[in-house]
């Protein structure tokens, strides 16, 4: 049977955790390097991550003018339409940012999370539009965590506000937007440097 047009979708079993080495214990081992959550982006951008003591943290220092991103991802391809709810919750904290909220374009943060998925009408949400005011009909699930207050041209929206260096839990019902199969969760930093931000565990519960 397909789903949007997908085949040879897993099915999950309920209560038990989706993601593997979810507590980064193994390092970053069942993860792979993304740039805007794309399974087949390059590790162009590897030495911004570094792992250890199970703790995920993307940096970067001042040594390039541009702004960057780069983070971790799991592919896992799952068909929730039966799903009563989808838990997503991370235990994250933001460093160090230049950025004020989650920049110009509402995907930009020290750390982040993001879910890649197809709604009730099989549209895909992969998207972090350039355009925030744009391409919200496919955008992805993002949120990103941030603690400098927006200023000019920055916004706050898709982001939670921290303090910085406090770790913090948050979880969300990803069940609100309706998806039909999840294809990719993952997490990352991005934005203009200095920056630095990490995540001690990430988890996907469905029920």
């Amino acid at each position: 049977t397909s789903v949007c047009g997908l085949t040879g979708l897993k099915s999950f079993t309920p209560g038990k955790e989706v993601l593997k080495n979810n507590s980064f214990a193994d390092g970053n081992e069942e993860w792979q390097g993304h740039g805007y959550f794309s399974a087949t982006a390059a590790d162009d951008q590897y030495d911004q991550l570094s792992v250890g003591d199970g703790v995920v943290t993307f940096a970067a220092d001042e040594s390039d003018p541009f702004s960057t991103r780069y983070g971790l991802l799991q592919v896992v391809n799952l068909d929730v339409r039966q799903a009563d709810s989808i838990t997503l919750s991370a235990m994250v904290q933001a460093g160090k940012s230049s950025l004020g909220g989650t920049g110009q374009q509402g995907r930009e943060a020290p750390v982040a999370v993001g879910v890649v998925y197809y709604d009730q009408s099989c549209v895909l949400h992969s998207g972090l539009p350039e355009d925030p005011k744009q391409g919200l009909a496919s955008r992805m699930f993002w949120n990103g965590f941030y603690y400098q207050e927006p200023t000019g041209n920055e916004m706050s929206d898709f982001g939670t506000k921290t303090e910085p260096g406090e770790w913090i839990d948050y979880t969300i019902d990803l069940k609100q937007f309706n998806p039909q199969v999840i294809t990719v969760v993952g997490i990352e930093g991005a934005g203009w440097k200095p920056r630095s931000g990490s995540v001690d565990e990430i988890s996907l519960i469905i029920e």
